[in-house]
């Protein structure tokens, strides 16, 4: 029994089945292919075209193969709602990888616990997070930890304000991305954000070349420890 149907409004179907055999990595191809040049996401005035979104993804895919992420490990993405958190999540579906979405406003304990329990090995961070991430780094499994500014896709004028006034009154790093391995140990130099995804994605992400991307489910581990505290994870396909 379904005892919440009673509950529907009269014009609410209580199933949308038949369910479409497609994952959002097949509806974000499709839009990059078809609607190229319309926005596929707007943050703070500044558009990102769908071809853009497919372009980023592709190549955040093929940095985190490099790093030697394979299907079913876990990438961590300890972001707010920014474009940089869709084009993680992307890229890490198309390697076949487990998003695990953490809330950076999360005190360093909850944060520990949580990272420790997902089993993620590979995270991604804003960099005023980033002291504070390695700070507990050695208590969880994390080897890599990618860190982006906030600014990297904030429109010109915005970037340089966001800069000049709200980055100093924080203290904030500087907008780069940054490998680190070991348990802190530079895995290699600092890069700019453009440098880390560059213009072109290896081949093997494209879907026409990699039957097996278009198969991929695309999973998310959502977490939370409620009152208990104890984290409860969830996988949702």
């Amino acid at each position: 029994m379904r005892p919440w149907l009673s509950h529907y409004d009269a014009d609410v179907p209580h199933s949308l089945a038949p369910y479409p055999e497609r994952t959002l990595l097949d509806y974000l191809a499709e839009h990059a292919r078809e609607h190229a040049d319309d926005p596929g996401l707007v943050f703070e005035g500044k558009r990102i075209s769908w071809a853009e979104l497919e372009r980023l993804s592709d190549a955040f895919a093929g940095a985190l193969a490099e790093l030697g992420v394979v299907a079913g490990d876990r990438v961590a993405l300890i972001l707010p709602n920014c474009p940089q958190f869709l084009i993680a999540e992307f890229a890490a579906w198309k390697v076949g990888a487990i998003v695990a979405p953490l809330n950076p406003v999360y005190t360093e304990q909850e944060l520990a616990t949580l990272l420790a329990s997902s089993g993620a090995k590979v995270a991604v961070v804003l960099t005023r997070y980033y002291e504070r991430l390695k700070a507990f780094q050695p208590q969880t499994a994390v080897t890599t930890v990618i860190a982006t500014n906030i600014k990297e896709y904030l429109k010109p004028l915005t970037r340089l304000l966001f800069t000049a006034f709200k980055e100093k009154e924080e203290g904030s790093p500087s907008s780069s991305i940054t490998t680190t391995c070991g348990g802190g140990r530079y895995a290699s130099a600092r890069k700019t954000t453009r440098q880390f995804f560059p213009a072109a994605a290896p081949p093997v992400f494209r879907r026409a070349s990699s039957d097996r991307i278009a198969t991929w489910s695309s999973p998310v581990f959502s977490c939370t420890s409620g009152c208990t505290a104890r984290s409860r994870w969830a996988a949702m396909c």
